[in-house]
């Protein structure tokens, strides 16, 4: 007992601190109080994006919807044979791929945007602008088709451990009774992985690492402050209705998160090289990042062997 309670006092304290940072209202409000104007305009333009982005899945669930499964009716979706199930299916998943799919991606699209646009006016006030390019630069804009191959792989690589804990997600909420736990604490500490990103990207002496792998070891190690830091919106998200509200929603309130990793107080970032372990703030480390880092380090060994024997 005296081994064990040392460790639940450091995940409360954690989760706490997390949680804590999260809801610094009074924090979030510097914002608005400084003469960056900048900041106010970038997050009503979110706003006003999220509100077209609101009226459009409306419309889908209004009318798109029921309109595409009123054309599956002539081939006999809705029907209850095994044609009709299948057709119904077919119909749901057409509607999912064309309708749903790109909406919820323009939802992330967009508000990545507003986030960094966000994070940099932060760290450095007046650079969200694009300068023009002079014209030694702009002999040098055109890239040839082996370095955007060379960049699209890349950066493909670097989506490889985001799609395996997406997979991970899915797969822990169909965990009997205690799925639904489960899945909101490790949906937690990704959305916390996502938030902190856009502050490491921009702040570099801040960030335990350049590359995804060292930040999520960072994440997992120190997961009872990341925890508690998204789990206020892991919480608002999950008690919305439906499933595209809570996508908007969660698009919609990730600015706000994003501004206040600024004004919060993270677990230290240790500047010992890649290689060591990173810092540790709680009793054990939750390993749902294990496997994406392990299918980082093999893609990216496996690129880099290809590029080897290329040249």
């Amino acid at each position: 007992m005296t081994s064990i309670a040392p460790a639940y006092s450091q995940i409360f304290s954690g989760v706490s601190a997390g949680i804590k940072n999260a809801l610094a209202y009074p924090a979030f409000l510097q914002v608005f109080r400084t003469d960056n104007p900048k900041i106010r305009k970038i997050l009503l333009q979110s706003v006003l994006t999220s509100l077209g982005l609101a009226l459009a899945a409306l419309l889908m669930y209004l009318y798109l919807e029921p309109f595409v499964m009123y054309i599956g009716s002539f081939f006999g979706a809705g029907r209850p044979s095994l044609w009709g199930k299948l057709m119904t299916g077919f119909f749901k998943l057409g509607y999912f791929g064309s309708c749903y799919l790109p909406w919820m991606v323009a939802c992330f699209q967009l508000s990545s945007m507003f986030c960094r646009k966000i994070t940099s006016e932060i760290v450095s006030p007046g650079s969200t602008s694009t300068p023009a390019a002079t014209p030694s630069e702009e002999k040098k804009l055109p890239m040839n088709i082996a370095v955007m191959i060379v960049k699209g792989i890349e950066a493909a690589i670097g989506m490889v451990p985001i799609i395996v804990v997406i997979v991970e997600l899915s797969l822990l909420q169909m965990i009997p009774y205690i799925g639904s736990v489960v899945s909101s604490i490790a949906r937690a500490l990704y959305y916390s992985y996502v938030i902190w990103t856009f502050k490491w990207n921009e702040v570099s002496h801040a960030s335990p690492g350049t590359e995804v792998n060292a930040r999520m070891s960072f994440v997992q190690q120190n997961w009872p402050y990341f925890v508690g830091y998204s789990l206020p919106l892991v919480i608002f998200t999950a008690i919305l209705p439906a499933k595209f509200i809570s996508t908007w929603a969660y698009a919609t309130v990730l600015p706000i998160w994003v501004i206040l990793t600024h004004y919060a107080a993270p677990p230290p970032v240790t500047t010992a090289p890649a290689s060591t372990e990173p810092t540790k703030t709680a009793p054990f480390a939750l390993p749902l990042f294990s496997l994406p880092i392990t299918a980082y380090r093999r893609a990216s060994a496996y690129y880099e062997s290809i590029k080897e024997k290329a040249e």
